[in-house]
């Protein structure tokens, strides 16, 4: 008569090592497709928060004319070719 082993015989689904790796790569690939996720909504909120950063501010452009008094020769000027004159020599 042929002992069985009842720890055996009671454990119907036996496995093979090739189908213990799959399920593990299963959960694995489970766990990088939700954090890709995560990231990418991280990322669309960063784009969009920084859109709406820049629509604080203003980017309209104004334009100043100052007028500069040199009667008494002291008035930086550049004239032609690059050449500055510092008005008259003391």
């Amino acid at each position: 008569m042929q002992k069985t082993c009842t720890h055996c015989t009671d454990k119907a689904e036996d496995e093979s090592l090739a189908m213990y790796l799959v399920k593990g790569y299963g959960k694995q690939a489970k766990n990088w497709f939700i954090a890709f996720i995560i990231v990418v909504c991280l990322w669309f909120a960063t784009i969009g928060l920084f859109v709406w950063y820049l629509q604080l501010y203003d980017f309209s452009s104004e334009t100043y004319t100052v007028e500069q008094d040199s009667t008494d020769g002291n008035g930086t000027n550049i004239v032609g070719g690059g050449d500055v004159d510092y008005g008259a020599e003391s």
